[in-house]
């Protein structure tokens, strides 16, 4: 990655060969899910990619595994080779000569290599590893047990850095939850300080959940999504929560519908991404089922309360002291045709034509029984490909 000037600004832009580690030596940190958001956000941006499990454990490729599985059964007159972004690949480096062979290969590729790492230093290659590496991003909890072991990894980096001046990896630290209770003095003042720690030995990554700067949208945000996979997240998604307005909320919840052939099928899957923060739900509904999708939602909800894996108490502090339930809102997002495309005429007669059908049907919030007082539809822009227009110049 590098930096360039683009308007008078400086914008970091990824170079022909990057090599990133997704790390930490502590597990339970969401070091899987990140990686395969991370990977799912570049592929959107087709951005060249190669993505390699080295942990012991495989995960993030049995769950690639599973998503082909799943995309067979959902479209079973496709190849669900073809459906999915990338593939993962397995790797080891338990060895040290076979991990430098390993680097050495990756270095030469022209793509952005994503590896995610195992959960412990004492790999042989971890040296080799470590040093063709650009970038290292260690998530982390606020708390005592994962504090302890990050600032442990970071140290370890940090010697191995200044043994061998030919490493020139970044580390980027990423909250990736943190305590409900945040809010007290005591509290607020030990994390300060862990951040402080932290950015000695790299880049701290803000965090949206807590950022009291950005407005509450609301407790919990549910998003439409139309894919199934389970860490696979649209594009258009993370631009709606992150850049055209930033929607804080505490839990983010992707939710997908899929139609099954059992005329009266009635089940879910409940995936937690990321602990506290980021949920998944795909809902399999037979064919004969009306969606009532607000209804089913809340009984899912109800059993992951039971069960302790949800916390359902408002995230506004007011209202959870009178234990009123936290809200919900529906995020529908639609794309709109965009007049600056550039067309040929027989083209935009048909996307004219498109969006006269577009306003005719039943809108998505009505056909799934949602109601308007929790629903909010934003529009983004169908971009596919823009006119040149010449800037404007100040007198």
């Amino acid at each position: 990655m590098e930096n360039v000037k683009k308007d008078g600004q400086t914008e970091p832009v990824l170079t022909e060969n990057n090599i990133i580690l997704f790390a930490n030596q502590k597990g339970g940190v969401g070091k899987t899910t990140l990686c395969a958001l991370f990977s799912n956000y570049l592929a959107d941006k087709e951005v060249p990619l190669l993505v390699l499990d080295a942990d012991i454990q495989q995960t993030l490729k049995k769950q690639r595994e599973d998503d082909l599985k799943q995309l067979k059964q959902q479209y079973p007159d496709e190849d669900p080779e073809k459906l999915v972004r990338y593939n993962v690949r397995s790797v080891t480096i338990s060895n040290q000569q076979n991990t430098r062979a390993i680097m050495d290969y990756l270095k030469q590729q022209k793509a952005t290599i994503i590896i995610d790492t195992p959960g412990s230093l004492s790999q042989d290659g971890f040296v080799e590893l470590i040093a063709k590496t650009d970038y290292i991003i260690c998530p982390y909890h606020y708390d005592m047990n994962t504090l302890g072991s990050t600032r442990v990894f970071a140290l370890a980096v940090l010697k191995l850095k200044l043994a061998h001046p030919e490493i020139k990896a970044k580390i980027l630290f990423v909250c990736n939850n943190h305590e409900k209770n945040i809010g007290k003095a005591e509290e607020l003042q030990a994390f300060k300080k862990v951040d402080e720690y932290f950015k000695k030995f790299g880049l701290l990554f803000p965090r949206i959940k807590a950022d009291t700067s950005i407005s509450k949208f609301a407790t919990n945000v549910v998003y439409m999504s139309r894919f199934g996979g389970k860490y696979d997240v649209e594009q258009k998604v993370l631009y709606s929560i992150i850049n055209k307005h930033p929607m804080r909320a505490d839990h983010y919840i992707l939710l997908h519908t899929d139609y099954e052939d059992t005329p009266n099928e009635r089940s879910y899957d409940f995936y937690e991404l990321i602990p506290g923060t980021l949920y998944r739900i795909n809902l399999h509904l037979g064919f004969r089922v009306q969606p009532y999708v607000n209804l089913y939602l809340r009984q899912v909800i109800e059993d992951q309360v039971e069960k302790g894996s949800f916390a359902l108490e408002s995230g506004y502090d007011s209202l959870r002291r009178h234990h009123v339930a936290g809200n919900f809102i529906f995020v529908f997002i639609k794309r709109v045709y965009a007049e600056f495309n550039v067309f040929t005429p027989k083209a935009r007669f048909i996307m004219t034509i498109y969006n006269l059908v577009h306003h005719l049907k039943q809108s998505a919030p009505k056909a799934m029984g949602l109601s308007t007082s929790n629903v909010f539809v934003e529009t983004v822009p169908l971009v596919v490909r823009t006119r040149k227009v010449e800037r404007v110049k100040q007198n």
